[in-house]
């Protein structure tokens, strides 16, 4: 689903900054992740993010809860 359709595509842009990527390499089943050297958020970043992730998980709630399941006939 597109994120401007949930109304946070600009704040993906900043959430997507401020977070260090994830990956799993070699059939190793511990993440590896990509950070800068210093890679230290402060508050702020961290509140961003948190509020983000909650927010977005509300949309999709507030979608899936108005959606209209297939008929089967």
């Amino acid at each position: 689903m597109p994120l401007r359709v949930l109304g946070v595509d600009f704040h993906h842009q900043r959430f997507t900054q401020l977070t260090p990527s994830v990956g799993y390499y070699s059939n190793s089943p511990e993440p590896r992740f990509s950070v800068e050297t210093g890679y230290a958020p402060n508050q702020d970043e961290f509140e961003f993010r948190r509020q983000f992730v909650i927010t977005v998980a509300l949309r999709l709630t507030e979608i899936n809860a108005r959606a209209v399941p297939p008929s089967w006939k």
